[in-house]
């Protein structure tokens, strides 16, 4: 069986899906339901809302942004199954993370 591997991930100019040996990914090309693309584009909003576009970051932010996207990534890797590996990469923090069930977040 062959995986198709994606990555959820902020990057300005980006799409917030990226596929990992070809690039960023519409998320249309994606199939996913309508709710959830909807979810990552308000997320990626405000993801360059709250990183990118800021002189100096709001530290209390930072876990917020990263833990729904954690939350968004395991709704994808729900909706697409075994065939899609999802992973989610911290553009503030430069690393992809996971979370634990303790609700803390791993560093890979």
């Amino acid at each position: 069986m062959t995986h198709r591997y994606l990555i959820l991930d902020g990057e300005i100019g980006g799409t917030g899906l990226r596929d990992q040996f070809e690039g960023f990914i519409q998320i249309d090309d994606v199939p996913i339901s309508s709710l959830l693309k909807l979810e990552i584009i308000l997320w990626l909003e405000n993801y360059h809302k709250n990183f990118y576009n800021k002189i100096k970051i709001e530290i209390e932010v930072i876990p917020e942004l990263d833990f729904k996207g954690i939350e968004i990534m395991n709704k994808i890797q729900n909706e697409l199954g075994h065939e899609y590996k999802i992973r989610y990469y911290s553009d503030i923090k430069c690393k992809e993370l996971k979370a634990l069930e303790n609700g803390q977040i791993l560093v890979i």
